[in-house]
Parts: C-alpha cells; sequence; structure tokens
C-alpha cells in the first residue's frame, strides 16, 4: 500500500516536473504562440496578453482591403470597401497561462498566456467544420434552385473564428482559403445590387420638402438586409429582402436629380457565436442614384393685364427655382422672377423656363390666359362669386386632416389646384389658407381670398391677415389653377 503511493507521488512530481516550464522556455519555443502583459492584479495582466496574442494569431482579421470595379453598363466607377478589426471571439481550446514575475513594490504582475500549436490546429479543425456544413448546404440549396446568399454570408464570418486559414473542396474545386473565397462571392453579389424606384410621394402639412422614396433592390436576396447610407442628406433607409422606403429632406432643382451614398448589407438574425465578427465587418459599394421627381413637380404661371402691362407671376411645387427665363418665340424677354412687359410687345405664347430646364418650362397664349385688375378693386362680378363658390365647395364639409388630404390630392391629380407653403409661391394673396390644429388634426379654419382680407368659409369672419392669431396651427396654402 506505502509503495503504490510513494508511485503515485513520484508520477505527480514527474508531471509537475513536465509542465513546470519558465516562461522564457515557452517564449523560445517553435511549438507555443504566446504574449506578455504586465498590470497591477494577474487577471488584468492575463486579459491584456491575451489580446495581444489573439492580436498576433488574428492578423488577418484586422486587414483592410479595397478594391475598385467597373461598372460597363452604365460606365460608372464604383468602390468597394471591406473593413474591419481583431476579433476576440476566436475559437482557441486549451489557452494557458503563467504568472512570470510579481513586483510587490511597483504592485504590478506580468502574466504570459500561451497555446500549443496541436491546440490551435485543433481549434481550426473545430472551425473548419462548421464552415464544411454551411458549403454543404449552399451545394443542396443549389440543387434544388433555392440558393440564399445569407448562408455564404454566415460561411464567411465563420471564417473569422479559425485561428488558421480553412482549405476544403467544393463543386469539384480545391479551395486554399474559404474565406477569400466566400468574400469574392459577396462582392460579386454587391456589384450585382441596383435600385429600382418606383414612386415618389411630397409630404403634407408643412413637411412639403420631405420626400417618401419606395424601392426595391434588384437581385437581392431575401433573407439579407441592405442598408443604404447619403451622408449628404443625412438619410439612411433599410430594405429587408430588398423591400423599403426612402425619406429625403430636399428641393430638387431638376426633375431628376443625383445623390451619391453608399450601400452595406448584413442579416436579420445572426448567430450569436459571429456577431461580434458581423458588427466588425463591414462590406460597402458607392452608388449613385438618380430620382425622377417629374412626376410631382409642377411648372406654371398666371398673367392679368395692370394698366398697359402684362403682369404673369410663376406658380411653382416642388422645385427649387434657381433661374427664370421669360421668353417670346426667340426673344428673351426677361430673367426677373415676374415678368412685366407692355401688353403691345406681347404678339405670340409666353414660355416660362425654370432654371434653364426645357424639361421645367411651360407655354400660353396670354390673350386666353390674362385676367383683368384695375387698381382700385372694384366689387366682386357674378363671375368671380360663382368661382369663389366653386371652390369652396372642396372645403367647407371638411373637419379632419385626413379628409382635407384626399381632397387636396385630387385636386393636385386633376390638375386643378395646387398647395404648399407661403414661401412656394410669389403672389400668396391669390392662395386659399387651411389652418389644422396639430393636435387634433381638425380643420379650425378655411380662408378664402378676398380683396378686403380673407373670411372663413366655415364662420363667415373676415380676417385682415394670417397672422398671430392663427399662432399654433399649421398652414396650407392652396392656389387654384
Amino acid at each position: 500500500m506505502v509503495k503504490s503511493f510513494i508511485f503515485g507521488l513520484l508520477i505527480l512530481i514527474g508531471v509537475g516536473h513536465i509542465e513546470a516550464q519558465s516562461c522564457d522556455d515557452i517564449t523560445s519555443d517553435a511549438l507555443y504562440f504566446s504574449a506578455k502583459a504586465t498590470a497591477e492584479s494577474e487577471e488584468s495582466a492575463r486579459l491584456l496578453a491575451q489580446d495581444y496574442l489573439i492580436n498576433q494569431i488574428s492578423t488577418t482579421v484586422q486587414s483592410v482591403s479595397a478594391l475598385t470595379t467597373t461598372e460597363i453598363s452604365g460606365e460608372v466607377t464604383q468602390d468597394y470597401v471591406s473593413t474591419g478589426t481583431n476579433v476576440s471571439s476566436l475559437r482557441l481550446k486549451g489557452l494557458r497561462h503563467m504568472v512570470c514575475s510579481q513586483n510587490r513594490r511597483n504592485n504590478e504582475v506580468t502574466v504570459l498566456v500561451y497555446i500549443a500549436m496541436e491546440d490551435l490546429e485543433s481549434s481550426a479543425r473545430a472551425v473548419e467544420t462548421q464552415v464544411r456544413e454551411y458549403f454543404e448546404l449552399m451545394a443542396m440549396k443549389e440543387m434544388i434552385g433555392a440558393y440564399s446568399m445569407t448562408d455564404v454570408y454566415f460561411a464567411y464570418l465563420h471564417t473569422f473564428l479559425s485561428p488558421l486559414p480553412i482549405s476544403l473542396e467544393h463543386n469539384g474545386r480545391t479551395i486554399n482559403d474559404a474565406k477569400t473565397y466566400l468574400e469574392v462571392m459577396l462582392r460579386e453579389h454587391l456589384n450585382g445590387l441596383s435600385f429600382d424606384f418606383e414612386s415618389i410621394t411630397p409630404g403634407h402639412a408643412g413637411m412639403e420638402e420631405q420626400y417618401s422614396i419606395s424601392a426595391s433592390i434588384a437581385n437581392a436576396d431575401p433573407g439579407l438586409n441592405y442598408n443604404l447610407h447619403i451622408p449628404s442628406l443625412n438619410a439612411r433607409a433599410v430594405f429587408r429582402g430588398g423591400q423599403g422606403m426612402l425619406h429625403v429632406f430636399m428641393r430638387p432643382a431638376a426633375p431628376k436629380e443625383t445623390i451619391n451614398g453608399y450601400l452595406t448589407f448584413g442579416a436579420g438574425r445572426i448567430p450569436a457565436e459571429v456577431q461580434e465578427v458581423a458588427n466588425l465587418r463591414v462590406f460597402s459599394r458607392s452608388m449613385s442614384i438618380t430620382l425622377d421627381f417629374s412626376q410631382v413637380i409642377s411648372v406654371d404661371f398666371t398673367t392679368e393685364l395692370q394698366a398697359d402691362h402684362v403682369v404673369a407671376t410663376p406658380r411653382l411645387a416642388h422645385v427649387s427655382p434657381r433661374s427664370f427665363s421669360w421668353e417670346m418665340g426667340n426673344q428673351r424677354l426677361s430673367n426677373d422672377q415676374i415678368l412685366r412687359v407692355p401688353r403691345e410687345n406681347v404678339t405670340g405664347p409666353i414660355r416660362l423656363v425654370i432654371n434653364d430646364n426645357q424639361a421645367l418650362s411651360v407655354r400660353k397664349t396670354i390673350d386666353g390666359d390674362v385676367v383683368q385688375m384695375n387698381a382700385e378693386a372694384p366689387p366682386e362680378s357674378e363671375n368671380s362669386l360663382k368661382l369663389s363658390s366653386a371652390h369652396a365647395a372642396h372645403f367647407e364639409n371638411l373637419s379632419h386632416f385626413s379628409e382635407l388630404q384626399k381632397v387636396l390630392a385630387q385636386l393636385r391629380r386633376g390638375g386643378l389646384a395646387v398647395w404648399g407653403n407661403k414661401t412656394d409661391f410669389v403672389n400668396p394673396n391669390t392662395c386659399w389658407v387651411l389652418l389644422v390644429d396639430p393636435q387634433t388634426e381638425q380643420v379650425q379654419y378655411v380662408l378664402s381670398p378676398h380683396h378686403r382680407g380673407r373670411t372663413d368659409i366655415k364662420s363667415g369672419q373676415t380676417f385682415n391677415e394670417v397672422g398671430e392669431q392663427f399662432k399654433g396651427l399649421i398652414a396650407i396654402w392652396v392656389d387654384f389653377i
């Protein structure tokens, strides 16, 4: 019995002798990967040394790669960038540490963290098994026509858990580095994406400059989320499965506006073990996007006769005027915002061109559009009263903003009226003013234009101007064409 005890003790002593290598021995041994760190406590030094070791092993993880390609069809150069930093969640089974020195006077502890090469290879094989399963799943789905880039993305994220490059067979090919192979597939997917902008809807109630743009992404993977970033407009949109809505705040100066941004992607539900990798790895592609505002932009002008002059005033909606050009035939009459020209000089149709863009122009024969206006306002004519009554009929039964929205949309679609902010109109005195309580969304006042002021068709009360008494209410200005 005593002999057995002594023999067992000798075995323990022998094992202890084998493990009791010094920090210098391990550091100089090619069979180990190691890193040292010094801190005030053993735990802090160990964690710091572990980070250092991971940095050494995962140098490929912190690489930054950039690739520039050219889209032949659009002849547009696009930049593709993939960036990331070190990943601390490497699968490192067999990680060990030892205290190399302690200095109680300076309150410092030096710790060595190390892992044997054979443990490193074992960890790599464990991750390789996971990645191989993704490749097998990809091959099976490809056979039944259910191939998904989501599987490619997840497999790619898992390769970062391996301390060593992963090589395997796929579709009869030998892949020496699965990470690079999968990254190329993801880049090709990003390269093949394009946007289809389906409709543009302007805002309302004082937010006409905000546009909601519905869009879809061709060739999008249903399992991925795509993020469109437009820094110049401080806008961002998420397209889940390729469908989404972009909200931008802008004033277009042309029917088609090009904006620059970049596109990234990720997945909605990412396996927990690779969440950190997904947070640190970002694919992005620069994009130039053309938005078509022609469906909401309106360019028009009204005319009136003042003494012996024709005065023409622009009526614009959802366009930012940078310049005005009044033309008649090949002659330019004026670059002023409001045209004032002797009646005798008007010998043909007048054309208004906004921003030197023929797509933003309107042409009118003045004889059919001139409205007689005298310096002294006469009593309203019977025709004027009938017209005012017809306009009032659109609003007199409205009580809620939702009802008002529908009426305004119908008037715009029918080409009967335009609406917006007071600043959208050169001569707001001719506009109707609809005042809405933003809290209750109730239509409080409907003010008709009147030469003696503005009359509320709800109460019959007349106001000299839209002023302080309406403070806190949202004003929508409507001009009938």
